[in-house]
């Protein structure tokens, strides 16, 4: 009689220990079938300001990982959605960074690659070593360009000085990027500027000489009064 209420009480101790078993797995799958996840795009290189995604995806500078939703942004971009991206990138994209739509906005179709602004054109000039600010000059740094020019004067032609664009951005330096000098030594600098303005510095390159005068970030200096010659 004892064994027997031994082996019943027995069954009914396994039982208990199967069916919490079976209640702890069945709340595992659960939460494990709660957690969703998404393929995304992730930079493996370099993405530069001005690429469009599709741009990105030719040159294989994005791959495809699987993400758990809750450690994405809302406006992630991946196979699914790479269509709502249209624009190019507004800031370059560092290897490792998960791509979304805040990173391709709308601002960024009004740059270029060299970061233009609607309604400005770029515009390149060729200056010597102390045209140029010893080559201190870079690219983002705003500057204020003089031209010395020859007025006519009754029957003689003097030299006279001016500043001919108050302030203007510096997008590109020599070719591509290359800040080298050339043979001359002279370096290309390509400036942001207004359609007026880059007609002014047109005729400047071609009739003057210029000179480049570096700009603390955010200052416009007021325009000096014509300098003649001594």
């Amino acid at each position: 009689m004892k064994s027997r209420l031994l082996r019943i009480a027995l069954a009914v101790i396994i039982a208990i220990l199967a069916a919490s078993l079976a209640y702890q797995l069945s709340g595992s799958s659960s939460k494990a079938t709660a957690v969703k996840s998404t393929e995304v795009y992730v930079a493996t290189a370099l993405i530069e300001r001005g690429t469009t995604l599709n741009e990105a995806l030719q040159l294989k500078l994005v791959k495809v990982e699987i993400y758990p939703d809750s450690s994405l942004p809302s406006d992630v971009l991946g196979p699914e959605t790479s269509q709502t991206a249209t624009n190019p990138s507004s800031t370059d994209l560092s290897p490792g960074t998960i791509l979304s739509v805040s990173q391709f906005n709308a601002d960024a179709a009004l740059t270029s690659i060299t970061g233009l602004e609607m309604g400005m054109v770029a515009v390149t000039g060729n200056f010597k070593l102390e045209e140029s600010v010893a080559r201190l000059v870079q690219k983002g740094d705003s500057v204020a360009v003089y031209a010395t020019f020859e007025e006519s004067d009754a029957s003689t032609l003097r030299p006279k000085t001016k500043m001919i664009i108050s302030s203007a951005r510096v997008v590109l330096m020599g070719l591509s990027g290359a800040t080298e000098v050339d043979a001359t030594g002279s370096q290309l600098v390509t400036l942001s500027l207004t359609p007026e303005d880059a007609g002014v510095f047109i005729h400047a390159a071609k009739t003057a000489s210029m000179q480049l005068v570096l700009l603390r970030p955010g200052d416009t200096p007021n325009a000096p009064k014509p300098v003649s010659s001594f």
